[in-house]
């Protein structure tokens, strides 16, 4: 797949997978919405953190990412014909 098939898909993607890492070296893993935007070369992913009802105001995946910037989320197509799956890690 090329960048340019790769980008394409992504957008297409109605939501990701996004891993963070916890201050105890944990992958975290939640689903999330976002959108893409391209500048130059460059593309970054944005999210919203909403306002509804949650445990806690400061969700886990914000503070993995106070204390560690890393961050990739995945997004896929699953098809039960499996020549037609894909999936795209940014």
């Amino acid at each position: 797949m090329t960048r340019d098939e790769a980008v394409a898909r992504a957008r297409s993607a109605r939501v990701g997978r996004m891993a963070t890492v916890s201050a105890d070296h944990l992958p975290h893993v939640v689903p999330f919405v976002f959108a893409l935007v391209e500048q130059a070369s460059e593309i970054r992913a944005y999210w919203v953190v909403d306002q509804k009802r949650k445990r806690s105001p400061l969700l886990q995946r914000m503070r993995h990412l106070e204390q560690n910037p890393a961050v990739e989320f995945v997004v896929d197509s699953y098809d039960e014909d499996w020549d037609r799956l894909w999936w795209v890690r940014l």
